[in-house]
Parts: structure tokens; sequence; C-alpha cells
């Protein structure tokens, strides 16, 4: 079944934003944009805090993320924690792939470890990542 609901702020507006329910699935209506840069920083692990956009009882979310390659090798990885590489979630890497070449991840689910994730770059290149959901523990499966 869906039904409408809504949750406080989107990172950007303080009013409602809607959201459908799905099962145990809260779906935001628009993703919504938590990076998109063309400087990430480079080697520097960066953490993006989503306690505006994901509540403190969900026990994940849904990203989605994209990059354009600044040459073959670039190599993008988002964390669950900071400085633990074993915590990686999700790795890309270019090895192959010429400049420019545009490079999008299906669904990413992070587990909501403290409301927050870390990226991990190494280099500058044109990236973006939205949030598109959350799971919370009392849905429906």
């Amino acid at each position: 079944a869906v039904r409408m609901s809504s949750v406080l702020g989107d990172g950007t507006n303080t009013d409602l934003v809607p959201v459908h329910i799905l099962g145990s699935m809260a779906y935001y209506h628009a993703a919504v944009g938590l990076i998109n840069t063309s400087t990430p920083g480079v080697a520097t692990e960066t953490v993006v805090d989503v306690t505006a956009q994901v509540p403190p009882n969900a026990t994940s979310y849904l990203l989605s993320a994209s990059w354009i390659t600044s040459t073959g090798g670039d190599i993008f990885a988002l964390r669950t924690r900071g400085g633990a590489a074993q915590s990686d979630i999700w790795v890309r890497d270019s090895t192959g792939l010429t400049s420019g070449y545009y490079v999008a991840a299906g669904d990413i689910t992070m587990p909501n470890i403290s409301q927050r994730f870390f990226y991990w770059v190494t280099r500058n290149f044109q990236m973006r990542i939205d949030l598109r959901g959350y799971q919370v523990p009392t849905g429906g499966e």
C-alpha cells in the first residue's frame, strides 16, 4: 500500500516534505541533493551529515551516486566509518576508462550509523550524491 507521509526538512526547506511509504521504505518524491561538486577533496575523507534528511530511528537510507572521470584510475568510495577502508559499502574504480566518462551507481543502501557517512576520492572530478529515501523500523515488509 502507498500512503502519504512527511518528514521535517530536506536540507534546504524547513517545511514538511512529502514522501511515499512502501512497506518499511520512505521514498522522497524527488531525490535530495547531498553533494554536487567538482572539487570533492583529493585523497581526503569527507563526512556527510544527513540528520536533517534521515530520522534518527531509520535503520538505513538509500543513496544514488554519479561522477565524471577526470582520467583512468579514479577511485570513489562510500564508507560507514571514518578512517576505515574495511567499512567501504560501495567502491568504483575507473581504470581503463577515459577522461569525461560518466559513471552512475544504482541504489546504494547505507546503514544508518550516527546519521552520517563518509566519501573518499583519489582526484578532483565532478560528482553527485543524492538521498532517495530511508528505511523505518516499524514499517511493513
